[in-house]
């Protein structure tokens, strides 16, 4: 009957959008293997060693009494703000091994120095302020010597403004490691520790756990 091919036809409808459905979300959350928070150049980073991370930032920055929930204290959401240092001394890496750069204990030591100097506080207080665990601060300093040498053949110079000069070396690291995020944790903005975050998943949890 003519009532029952609507019936039919309705449901069948339904079905189709329910495929639907679950093809778009498939294809939202194939992004990155489960218990994965990003992956960089084919390494990945897991929600586990993200959440370590975390988890020694809130034991440093309550050790020194350094409220990270403050505003402006941090450009985003602490999981991210982690995440973002995880990734860049990932990316770093990449693109010293590509370009062949090499970085010494004496230049990171010097590296350490130049931010002790400009801050006036050693980075062991420093770190645990701006999102950074003391167990990768040499490996985020080493991360910044890279950038440091593969400047020039950016063409960065003094005269390059701030933000021409993360511009470049983000499209270099980019290119050189380029990163697929978890959606839950949005997608950096740039190297300054911003992230846009999709209103489908809304703000990463405190905890940084996955949800």
């Amino acid at each position: 009957s003519r009532a029952s091919r609507k019936v039919d036809t309705v449901k069948s409808n339904r079905v189709r959008f329910l495929l639907a459905v679950a093809a778009t979300a498939a294809a939202l959350t194939a992004c990155t293997p489960a218990g994965t928070a990003a992956v960089v150049g084919g390494e990945r980073i897991s929600s586990a060693e993200l959440n370590q991370n975390i988890e020694a930032v809130k034991r440093e920055a309550a050790a020194i009494n350094a409220d990270l929930d403050a505003p402006e204290a941090l450009p985003a959401k602490l999981p991210q703000v982690v995440l973002h240092y995880l990734v860049l001394i990932r990316q770093s890496e990449q693109l010293a091994r590509r370009d062949g750069i090499t970085v010494s204990e004496s230049e990171i030591d010097q590296q350490i120095k130049r931010y002790e100097d400009a801050y006036q506080i050693s980075f062991d207080q420093l770190a645990p302020r701006v999102g950074i665990p003391k167990a990768r601060i040499r490996d985020f300093m080493r991360a910044q010597v890279i950038q440091n040498k593969v400047a020039p053949r950016l063409g960065i110079t003094e005269q390059t403004t701030e933000n021409e000069a993360m511009e470049k070396l983000d499209k270099a690291l980019s290119e050189a490691a380029p990163v697929t995020w978890n959606p839950r944790y949005g997608k950096r903005v740039g190297l300054d520790g911003r992230f846009e975050l999709p209103d489908r998943f809304g703000a990463a949890d405190a905890d940084g756990n996955e949800g």
